[in-house]
């Protein structure tokens, strides 16, 4: 249709830089706002697109990004309260050898 860019354009403020034309999305065939890159193994665009995670199944992006932040601090806090207990244990209990050195290495393994 004749107006249908200039509609378009209304919309989407994300231009190329060289030519000043719509960034348009060879992938899904359609035009993509600023900022949306193309997510290969969800075959979409993302708007924000920071990385793709593997242990999420998803990209992290705009709609998602503070659970992906979230994510983040719980499994950093609950890796540190684990090394703590593992610690505080280790220096006021005392464990046979066998039961030391699993925790030992059960404590050197965790990130």
């Amino acid at each position: 249709d004749p107006g249908v860019e200039t509609r378009i354009s209304a919309m989407i403020t994300g231009r190329k830089k060289t030519t000043g034309q719509l960034r348009f999305c060879g992938e899904e065939l359609k035009y993509k706002p600023d900022r949306a890159y193309f997510c290969s193994p969800l075959k979409l665009n993302v708007l924000r697109m920071d990385h793709y995670c593997p242990w999420l199944s998803n990209c992290s992006g705009y709609y998602n990004q503070m659970y992906f932040v979230l994510f983040l601090l719980h499994t950093v806090a609950s890796t540190q309260i684990s090394l703590f207990s593992i610690a505080q244990a280790l220096l006021t209990t005392t464990f046979s050898a066998g039961a030391t050195a699993f925790l030992l290495r059960l404590r050197l393994s965790l990130p």
